[in-house]
């Protein structure tokens, strides 16, 4: 399968770049040190939004640390792809946060380049998010800013005010302000280009090219499993330790209990546009995780774009956990300010939170843990889910006792300034971290499974005896893709929703018959199998490595091409029928949807390959009649063929590798990896450097001192004094 159009191997992440570049060769230990980086990248990137949101320092670190150490980049740890491109949602909202209040070409430029940076990372659905947050948060700012009033939002001006924000942004600097975000926008998506129109491509082949609603809300977050945003380990501490039908991989977004009453606080200490808009993003995030449960989830999928060819609503909550991060920042922010001191409406929250906390944890003492103490004392062997529970009861009483003596001095202003903001921050980190510390990380070595040595340099030693051939691993401990990165080819490999669909239904329907004809046609040579599995019929033991993995082979396998002479008439059958079927000879037929006008015969040839790259194969050709030349590699928009220099069709043949036809005679065809998708990839990146060079320059000229410093049509003139 193409990389390039393989989205998730983020190929032109220039982060990924630097690091091949930096780290040769590049070794596991880079891609951990590359995840890590990422977790500063989305904590510096939520202080910078919360700065630019009037946040002060104090309150700006506890939220960049909420953010990016909350529930959903912490489960998610071991998906970097969604790591790299969720760390850089808060740097797109701080960028466009920056254009509306200073309109300026090269601030449009700078989003562009996050919106790059993203697009870039990995991740398709991640991406979208991104992409819905940056238009949702812009179109928020400009009705703002143009002072238009929405209904039930802070005090009412009048009808006429109303009309005048409609003017404004009906007017020429409105336009301006509209151009700016497209072209930002749209320049770093055309950027990634090169990655996007390939995995577009891609996705039309994949096996993910169409969900119904029901896979599309896989791994949504049950309602059940909310309880989670309290009592984070209720359900499992862990990816791999997790009770019910949900992994606690996908649908963890734990911010700490503390962070989610700082976060009710900020609303109602002010609640202003900014802080309900940030509300409302994480009470729709919530909504659209818990996938069939709501009807928020159906109607995205159904109309929004993109997002019928993804999966696992609950990955939204990265939008919910950079929610609470604001808040609950500017909740800290406001509560550390001297000025928080001295309104009524500020006190009176305080005393109403005190309050709260103490009826809270009243209820935690003297109802909820004597509920579950008594099923775990009433008998003789508790369940383990209890006891668990009851763990997380008693951290929840835990946090909100330390936030309520924090919050309770603050009130009798025994706590003010900078000591009341380090209180909150710490009890947040405290309550964050006694939850995520256990979560992802793991002392087992996990690229074992790749490696083999024995086996590796035996399988090399083949190849540059015999020439190419594939390997199919049946192995526990070894992944399925074992020793790719020696260059080996597999049949199959780990799952990748990328992965093209025609030929992963031809390999999972002949690996059921391993004996059969049809099977050697993906020349599949040898099975690698632990010491006590019998191998499979046609299949010899030829090697055995000192850890007990034996190395099994298959002598009548197909070579990588050959030559057939008939197809094979499959009419009224399905393809997989076919090359099942009793008359089918791989090894002298061929089955082809629609074949040219070749006559069926019993022409013979030879088909051997005398140069074989990733995007290039050379092959001699020589034969007595007319037939095909098949080569078991993959079929695939974007691979060209010629015959002695004449252009040739690639035909999909056998339902799921290549095909070539040639006439009789000794002839050599080449086949070049040349899709135009990456072609107009890179030309339309061209195109969105050009553009966001173009507003730099435009801007440094004078095109930003023609905003006049952002002002609206009809606002007045700036002072010149």
């Amino acid at each position: 399968m193409p990389q390039l159009g393989n989205y998730q191997a983020g190929l032109l992440y220039p982060p990924n770049l630097i690091a091949y570049w930096v780290s040769s060769p590049f070794t596991y230990s880079a891609l951990e040190w590359l995840a890590i980086l990422h977790y500063a990248v989305a904590s510096i990137g939520a202080y910078l939004l919360l700065r630019a949101l009037g946040a002060n320092r104090a309150g700006a670190v506890a939220g960049g640390i909420v953010f990016a150490y909350g529930g959903f980049f912490v489960a998610h740890l071991g998906h970097y792809s969604m790591v790299s491109v969720a760390a850089w949602i808060p740097w797109i909202l701080w960028a466009i946060t920056q254009l509306v209040d200073r309109p300026s070409w090269r601030f449009a430029s700078v989003a562009g380049g996050f919106v790059f940076l993203a697009a870039t990372g990995g991740h398709q659905q991640t991406l979208l998010f991104a992409l819905s947050a940056a238009g949702l948060w812009w179109l928020f700012l400009t009705i703002q800013s143009s002072g238009l009033h929405l209904p039930g939002v802070g005090s009412g001006p009048t009808s006429e005010a109303n009309h005048s924000a409609w003017k404004r942004i009906r007017s020429r600097s409105g336009l301006v302000r509209l151009v700016q975000f497209g072209l930002g926008t749209g320049g770093g998506l055309l950027l990634a280009a090169p990655m996007i129109i390939p995995s577009l491509e891609q996705a039309q082949q994949s096996v993910r090219a169409t969900l119904s609603i029901e896979q599309a809300s896989e791994f949504s977050v049950q309602p059940v499993a909310l309880l989670q945003l309290i009592l984070p380990t209720v359900f499992g501490s862990n990816p791999t330790d997790y009770w019910g039908a949900f992994s606690s991989g996908e649908i963890w977004g734990y911010i700490g209990a503390s962070t989610l009453v700082l976060v009710v606080i900020a609303v109602w200490l002010r609640p202003d546009p900014t802080r309900l808009f940030f509300a409302a993003l994480g009470v729709f995030s919530i909504l659209y995780a818990v996938g069939p449960a709501s009807p928020i989830h159906g109607w995205v999928y159904q109309f929004v774009p993109g997002f019928d060819l993804v999966r696992a609503p609950a990955r939204i909550y990265v939008l919910m956990n950079l929610s609470g991060a604001v808040l609950a920042g500017l909740a800290i922010s406001h509560l550390s300010t001297e000025a928080a001191y001295h309104g009524h409406r500020a006190k009176l929250i305080l005393r109403r939170a005190t309050q709260a906390l103490l009826v809270s944890g009243a209820v935690l003492v003297l109802f909820v843990l004597p509920l579950f103490y008594t099923q775990i004392l009433g008998i003789d062997d508790p369940s383990n889910r209890p006891v668990i529970t009851v763990d997380n009861v008693w951290m929840l009483t835990i946090f909100l006792g330390l936030l309520l003596v924090v919050i309770l001095a603050a009130s009798r202003r025994a706590l003010r300034g900078a000591a009341l903001a380090v209180a909150l921050t710490v009890v947040v980190i405290l309550d964050l971290f006694s939850a995520t510390m256990p979560f992802n990380p793991t002392e087992e070595d996990l690229v074992a499974g790749y490696r083999d040595p024995e086996i590796a340099a035996f399988l090399e030693s083949e190849w540059e005896e015999t020439g190419p051939f594939r390997v199919d691993t049946r192995h526990p401990a070894l992944m399925p893709n074992f020793g790719v990165p020696d260059g080996i080819h597999v049949a199959a490999g780990v799952f990748d929703p990328m992965q093209p669909a025609a030929y992963t239904t031809l390999h999972d329907v002949l690996v059921e018959e391993p004996g059969h004809p049809a099977y050697a046609m993906l020349n599949v040579r040898f099975w690698l199998l632990q010491a006590d599995e019998a191998g499979a019929d046609g299949f010899e033991p030829v090697f055995e490595s000192s850890a007990g993995t034996i190395v099994w082979e298959r002598t009548d396998v197909l070579p990588r091409a050959w030559f057939a002479g008939q197809a094979f008439d499959a009419a009224g059958m399905d393809v997989m029928d076919a090359l099942r079927d009793p008359g089918f000879d791989p090894e002298a037929m061929v089955v082809i949807d629609d074949p040219p006008l070749l006559p069926r015969g019993d022409a013979t040839g030879t088909a051997v390959i005398t140069r074989y790259e990733p995007e290039r194969v050379v092959l001699s050709v020589e034969s007595d009649g007319p037939g095909y030349v098949v080569v078991s590699d993959g079929a695939y928009p974007g691979w060209n063929a010629t015959v002695d220099g004449q252009p040739r069709e690639v035909l999909t043949a056998n339902h799921g590798i290549r095909a070539i036809p040639v006439q009789a005679g000794e002839q050599e065809i080449e086949l070049r990896f040349e899709p135009a998708s990456v072609t107009y990839g890179f030309i339309l990146a061209g195109f969105g450097a050009l553009l966001l060079l173009g507003m730099i320059v435009f801007g440094l000229v004078g095109g930003d001192r023609g905003m006049l410093g952002g002002r609206w049509d009809d606002d007045p003139p700036n002072d010149p004094s």
